[in-house]
């Protein structure tokens, strides 16, 4: 009560992981801005929003940007704990790769991950 009399709103909550998954489907453009917002706090790892861009970035067609990002978080040491996005990245790579027209990388991820399935989610 104190903060508002003064002026002063309490900073925003930071949504929920499910929440930004959703957000990366349905407005990808505001979830890019709120993730780039989120890399300064604790709330997330790196690799964590990293994926969140990619799937934005995926859904909104930019392949290049979304191949970039997602090899950002695939490169990370800490996603190979997370073993559902992990291989989430992994599609994301595979498909961005087709769609961005990176062939060699696309094929890269498929030797990688020969039991891949592609019809999977990906965010």
């Amino acid at each position: 009560m104190i903060l508002l009399w003064a002026g002063v709103s309490p900073a925003p909550a930071v949504p929920a992981f499910s929440e930004l998954r959703q957000m990366a489907s349905f407005s990808p453009k505001e979830v890019l801005v709120l993730a780039d917002s989120l890399y300064d706090e604790v709330a997330y790892p790196h690799y964590k929003l990293d994926y969140i861009k990619a799937c934005a970035y995926f859904r909104l067609s930019m392949f290049t940007q979304a191949l970039h990002t997602a090899e950002h978080a695939y490169n990370s040491v800490e996603i190979k704990s997370d073993s559902l996005l992990y291989s989430r990245i992994f599609m994301i790579l595979a498909e961005a790769s087709v769609f961005s027209y990176s062939i060699e990388k696309a094929a890269i991820s498929r030797r990688e991950r020969p039991t891949l399935r592609l019809r999977e989610t990906i965010c």
